[in-house]
């Protein structure tokens, strides 16, 4: 009962002989080494984090073969059985362990690859804040060298809407400012913050 490896694809003729030392006999059959698939894959990674990865399949392609994804940790979705999966959210950055497996019936071909996201910049507008009339207030956070930052307010609210931490100075009661965050690798993040204003 021997085992055999074969390394390429196709029909084999094998030959069993078969003698007790002086009569022999002999079988020849044919077998089917199917091809084992190739596996491997690309990807639009590296991309932000919440922003669609798509995946391509680059190895063995057609219709008979299988084909299972695992996108890894914080994945939305996590798996997939698509051939060319698009859109895989990452919920954070970090490097991620992508495995591709590709199969034909009991034919199996297996790849691990790392992907890269981006972590999304700190948006931080600081905390929801009550204030006196005509007063004011600093908002937002330290800033973080290469970040830009851009404030969507009220005209003549913000003693710089370019700053990290402008001072506000609301003239309505209640008063919303947004901090938009784009990074050196474009991506972006928001938060915001409620001035209120005490009015007697």
């Amino acid at each position: 009962n021997p085992t055999a490896t074969y390394s390429a694809s196709g029909t084999k003729s094998i030959t069993f002989v078969v003698t007790d030392g002086t009569c022999p006999d002999t079988i020849v059959q044919n077998i089917n080494i199917s091809e084992t698939p190739a596996s491997s894959f690309s990807s639009t990674a590296p991309q932000c984090a919440g922003v669609g990865v798509d995946f391509t399949n680059t190895g063995s392609s057609d219709t008979l073969l299988s084909y299972s994804w695992d996108f890894g940790q914080d994945a939305i979705p996590v798996t997939s059985y698509s051939e060319n999966p698009m859109g895989v959210v990452y919920s954070s950055g970090g490097t991620k362990m992508v495995t591709l497996t590709i199969s034909k019936q009991s034919c199996v071909n297996t790849i691990m690859q790392n992907i890269s996201v981006n972590e999304l910049p700190l948006a931080d507008a600081g905390p929801d804040t009550t204030i006196c009339a005509n007063a004011s207030v600093q908002i937002g956070s330290s800033t973080v060298a290469g970040n830009i930052y851009t404030w969507n307010a009220p005209d003549n609210t913000l003693t710089n809407s370019s700053l990290s931490n402008p001072s506000a100075n609301p003239i309505a009661a209640i008063t919303e400012y947004v901090v938009t965050v784009i990074d050196s690798n474009s991506c972006v993040n928001m938060d915001s913050v409620t001035v209120t204003m005490m009015i007697s």
